[in-house]
């Protein structure tokens, strides 16, 4: 059998550095989210419909009341979800 050596505070120094990665993940997605309820509030309409909508050409109101997942859904999420990192890469 063979054993790994590794300094006696690795696991603690590594909890502290998974903690902080949680940390600065959740300041970010708080910052995002007040930064954008900012921007909406200070801007007719709503902003995030009104941007997408333009943008995109989709109908935001059917695609929430649909039963089923259209490719408009995924559009939006994706919309989403590259905003998130846009955030979370200006974080870091």
């Amino acid at each position: 059998m063979t054993a790994v050596a590794l300094e006696s505070g690795y696991w603690s120094s590594l909890g502290e550095g998974v903690g902080a990665i949680i940390l600065y993940a959740l300041v970010g997605l708080v910052l995002m989210l007040v930064g954008f309820y900012a921007i909406d509030l200070t801007t007719p309409g709503k902003l995030s419909v009104r941007v997408i909508e333009r943008a995109l050409g989709i109908d935001i109101g059917a695609a929430l009341h649909s039963d089923t997942y259209t490719t408009e859904v995924l559009v939006v999420a994706a919309a989403h979800f590259a905003l998130g990192l846009v955030v979370a890469f200006a974080i870091l």
